[in-house]
């Protein structure tokens, strides 16, 4: 069952014309408990949580694990709309999870149901301050036992003709109650960037770096060229993924990536 609000009025903010909306959101999803620990596990996680999760009908990816639910989500967003570009200047969003019984569907047996009463409570906000830059924040906070789960927050560069410069910092806390049992404290920025040359040649590029762990996860630079009717793009990449001989340990991948795309399709 899902239902809610859409309010809007509008205000004038130095000399510039506004609509701001409001617009509560109440979600009730009730999924029975059907025993699933016999099926195989595929290709599917426990879904990260954060405000789009609160309003989702699995807290699992894939098709080998539905999820029990008896849950009621609440949520409010309110949006700032320019009137003269009709662009959204500022979206915030806030909301929570009522959880009405246990959940005790998990990826693997030997988890355990997972026993609170509210989900960690999730804000979340973008900024455009003007146009060329952004700034945005998603935030997630248990106040049961007043701690900090996750804080993702970056800002944003747009220049007029399309280049793209992004800065990133993910914070996850592995004690959170919405956590894997086997996940990681994550400490992590993310740089990237794609920047045009001229207008047939360009650059790109990635570097996430883990400060929790003092090491990249994730390299990427290459070259695009660009025509009318189809682009390509030459990558060198290295990235860290899980050993083959121990799922404990990590080690180093390294690759080339061609990639054409026809614009014309």
């Amino acid at each position: 069952l899902d239902t809610g609000l859409y309010l809007d009025r509008p205000f004038r903010f130095m000399d510039r014309d506004f609509t701001q909306t409001l617009e509560p959101r109440v979600y009730y999803l009730y999924v029975p408990y059907e025993e699933q620990n016999n099926l195989p596990i595929f290709d599917t996680a426990k879904n990260s949580f954060g405000f789009e999760q609160l309003f989702r009908d699995n807290r699992f990816s894939g098709g080998d694990r539905i999820g029990d639910a008896n849950q009621v989500s609440v949520g409010v967003t309110s949006r700032f709309i320019d009137h003269s570009t009709g662009q959204e200047k500022l979206n915030l969003g806030l909301g929570q999870i009522i959880y009405l019984r246990d959940r005790e569907i998990q990826l693997n047996e030997t988890d355990p149901a997972e026993s609170t009463e509210l989900s960690p409570l999730v804000a979340r906000g973008y900024w455009l301050v003007n146009r060329h830059w952004s700034l945005r924040a998603e935030t997630q906070y248990d106040a049961e036992v007043s701690n900090l789960d996750a804080l993702t927050t970056g800002i944003g560069f747009r220049s007029k003709h399309g280049n793209l410069v992004n800065l990133n910092y993910n914070y996850y806390d592995d004690g959170a109650v919405t956590a894997d049992p086997e996940s990681e404290k994550i400490k992590q920025t993310d740089f990237s960037f794609a920047w045009s040359i001229n207008q047939r040649w360009g650059v790109l590029g990635r570097w996430g770096f883990d400060l929790e762990q003092r090491r990249s996860y994730d390299n990427i630079l290459g070259v695009e060229y660009e025509s009318c009717c189809w682009r390509a793009r030459l990558v060198n990449r290295r990235y860290l993924k899980e050993s083959n001989d121990d799922p404990l340990a990590v080690e180093a991948v390294r690759g080339i990536y061609l990639q054409i795309e026809l614009k014309g399709l």
